[in-house]
């Protein structure tokens, strides 16, 4: 298996008596079958979130459209097919970034472009993103650029929450907004893009359903033996 997550999920798998059967060993496919039931596994999703739910949240406008249906704090945001729907966001906000509409088709676009404050720049970030996609007329994704601590917090079952912030050690963030966020898609494992302003307010910027746990260092494994619990205490049940 090519990779270290994926090792570490079959490892604790094995641990707890799970039989574990890999379908295909270059993407890390895997099904985990016990007492009498089965899951399939890529990454950390499981088809025990709904399909829905899960494509919901590969859509960041759609995520977040969501999200601030659920009362949820949120990065100000405009989904645009042109210059011209994008120029009042741009005027509004000063400086903003460009994405992809969906995080994980990569013929949606590419990366994230940021400090986008002039039309020329604007124009030129959203020439970028789709040269790179399949359709040309694809939608591009607009946000306020945010300033303050920037940080992903893990929510596994809507209960358990592990923050990571590159700029803080111990960034305190309302860990009730992030359990409702995560109640607001069905989903094992979510993971939330976000930063946390002045006077602790976090507004998410991304949701993402695989989150890649490796990237989090010594600390995936903890993420990694509580999302084996939770597999097991599903297919138990």
């Amino acid at each position: 298996m090519k990779s270290q997550q994926a090792k570490l999920i079959v490892q604790e798998l094995k641990k707890r008596k799970v039989k574990v059967t890999v379908l295909r060993e270059n993407n890390d496919f895997i099904i985990a079958q016990k007492g009498g039931k089965h899951t399939f596994i890529k990454d950390t999703m499981t088809e025990l979130c709904s399909t829905a739910t899960f494509t919901l949240a590969n859509n960041m406008h759609a995520a977040l459209v969501r999200l601030k249906k659920h009362g949820i704090p949120v990065c100000p945001y405009k989904k645009v097919v042109n210059i011209k729907q994008a120029l009042p966001f741009l005027r509004k906000h000063g400086k903003i970034v460009a994405k992809a509409v969906r995080l994980l088709v990569k013929n949606d676009g590419v990366g994230v472009l940021s400090d986008l404050s002039t039309q020329k720049q604007l124009a030129s970030a959203i020439s970028l993103i789709r040269s790179f996609a399949t359709n040309k007329r694809v939608p591009v994704f607009l946000q306020k650029q945010l300033s303050g601590d920037h940080c992903r917090v893990l929510v596994l079952d809507s209960k358990k929450i592990y923050v990571y912030s590159s700029n803080q050690k111990d960034l305190i963030v309302d860990k009730g907004v992030f359990i409702k966020a995560a109640k607001a898609f069905n989903l094992a494992i979510v993971e939330f893009e976000c930063f946390v302003t002045k006077g602790s307010k976090s507004l998410i910027t991304e949701v993402e359903v695989a989150p890649d746990l490796e990237k989090y260092g010594k600390e995936n494994i903890n993420v990694i033996k509580d999302f084996v619990n939770l597999i097991v205490n599903r297919l138990l049940k």
